[in-house]
């Protein structure tokens, strides 16, 4: 993750993440978008079970409790901070920001569900679109590190995960359509900062291990 990427990814995630929330906050085309694709998807009447389940790939303590063991026992292996230092990083990057925007919109639910009863207007951005994007990107990245035949597969599964968790959150009406895109952009953003951190962090350790040396 050079510079010129790093800057790419993020201005543009945030130029899109900043449009959203305008869009939400004045109440313009995308509010009433988001009304009309819920009251469609009111109509659809899915297999709500089905799409429960599907929609848990974005669920951040399934992800956390699927890697963090695996990254944590890699990092004690190589000894080294990089495996579960990076996806900590990506994870309280994308936790303050989605927080932050939450607490600051205060947007209620499509639907008043019970697991929605104790956070009622907490719906903007979407958690799970954030992890489904930054958690899994992370470790996609990390795994197909040095292995560029790999890199293909590795991203089509994070958007694979990414387009799942979003179809299946609108169509059980736990999310609005808006909420899903915003929490891509939280997802690119957290992702492409954690990526480029670990990679300056390593250049720098590389650096200081030459001049040692000399």
């Amino acid at each position: 993750m050079n510079a010129k990427r790093l800057t790419g990814v993020t201005s543009t995630c945030t130029v899109v993440l900043a449009y959203i929330t305008w869009q939400i906050a004045s109440r313009g085309w995308l509010w009433d978008f988001d009304r009309s694709a819920i009251r469609f998807a009111r109509r659809l009447d899915v297999n709500r079970t089905f799409f429960e389940i599907t929609v848990m790939l974005g669920l951040r303590g399934l992800i956390l409790t699927i890697m963090l063991p695996v990254l944590a026992w890699l990092s004690w292996n190589r000894k080294s901070w990089i495996p579960i230092g990076g996806f900590l990083a990506v994870l309280v990057f994308e936790t303050g920001m989605t927080g932050v925007l939450k607490l600051t919109m205060e947007r209620p639910f499509p639907y008043r569900g019970r697991l929605l009863e104790e956070a009622p207007r907490l719906a903007f951005p979407s958690g799970h679109a954030v992890n489904a994007v930054a958690l899994w990107g992370y470790v996609a990245w990390f795994f197909t590190r040095g292995l560029p035949h790999r890199r293909l597969a590795a991203r089509r599964f994070v958007m694979f995960a990414a387009l799942v968790t979003g179809v299946s959150s609108w169509l059980i009406r736990t999310h609005w359509p808006s909420d899903l895109l915003a929490g891509y952009a939280i997802g690119g953003i957290a992702l492409a900062t954690g990526i480029a951190l670990v990679d300056a962090i390593e250049k720098s350790m590389v650096t200081r291990g030459a001049g040692a040396l000399r």
